[in-house]
């Protein structure tokens, strides 16, 4: 688990929408109490 989303993962989601050809992807970190998430748009 990581403690908050950081541009490490915003990279890999990057690269995962540009491998599945997909345009948008959500990240979401449950580590904390409250919900991160961050939405990814190619």
């Amino acid at each position: 688990m990581i403690e908050r989303i950081t541009d490490h993962e915003l990279g890999q989601m990057m690269n995962y929408l540009k491998i599945t050809g997909l345009q948008v992807g959500i990240i979401l970190n449950f580590k904390q109490a409250t919900l991160e998430w961050k939405r990814v748009v190619l």
